[in-house]
């Protein structure tokens, strides 16, 4: 693998590690609704989609009408209690930490997320790396969440390399299928994180498959 010029990381799932924690805070909402959600049908058919996209799809799995203003509450109630999840046990761990500030310190590095700004932000502060990004975008300020490349799209222009970063360049670190997809459909190199989809699965999409982020990874992928 040559030395990327630039590095985008996912934020569930990847940096961090709380695809259980949303998949309990999902079915907790939309239990309280009289929706039931399984696990399975969670991390099969939801996963790695944004939040809203999250939200409105199980709504019409259930067969229920998709509000806007029902979907938005359940949106502030499952961002409410995430928010205060992650406060009292963060879910970024410390090789998380130590990948992110290794690999910044040699290449520009985005964040490319399905969750609202409001969960990315507190997550980020929590774990001291607010500034260590050169751009993040949420899943709340795209109109098309993944597997549409339109987050990532955006993430290549604001991170304004000289010169344009080009696809093979970049390298996108992934534990989704959407996500791998959106990285996929704009040529970006593609690292896996296991955890959310089985390894057979993800070995097939992407060029490396790795059990988390450490300092160890990050040295890896910039040694040229």
């Amino acid at each position: 693998m040559t030395r990327p010029r630039a590095i985008i990381v996912d934020f569930n799932g990847t940096l961090s590690r709380d695809e259980p924690l949303l998949d309990r805070l999902f079915r907790s909402v939309f239990a309280g609704i009289g929706v039931k959600m399984s696990s399975a049908l969670y991390y099969r058919e939801l996963a790695g989609r944004s939040d809203p996209e999250i939200v409105e799809r199980m709504l019409t799995i259930a067969g229920r009408e998709v509000d806007p203003v029902l979907l938005d509450r359940l949106l502030a109630e499952k961002v409410g209690r995430y928010r205060e999840a992650v406060r009292l046990t963060p879910t970024i761990d410390a090789d998380a930490v130590a990948f992110v500030r290794t690999a910044a310190a040699q290449v520009p590095l985005g964040l490319v997320s399905g969750a609202v700004r409001a969960e990315v932000s507190a997550s980020l502060e929590a774990a001291g790396l607010q500034d260590a990004f050169r751009v993040v975008i949420c899943g709340d300020e795209v109109q098309h969440g993944k597997p549409d490349p339109e987050g990532y799209r955006m993430a290549l222009d604001a991170i304004g390399a000289a010169p344009a970063l080009q696809p093979g360049e970049v390298v996108a670190l992934e534990d989704s299928l959407p996500g791998l997809a959106a990285a996929a459909a704009l040529g970006l190199r593609r690292v896996a994180v296991a955890g959310t989809v089985p390894v057979t699965v993800l070995s097939a999409l992407a060029e490396q498959v790795v059990s988390r982020l450490s300092p160890a990874l990050a040295d890896q992928l910039l040694a040229g």
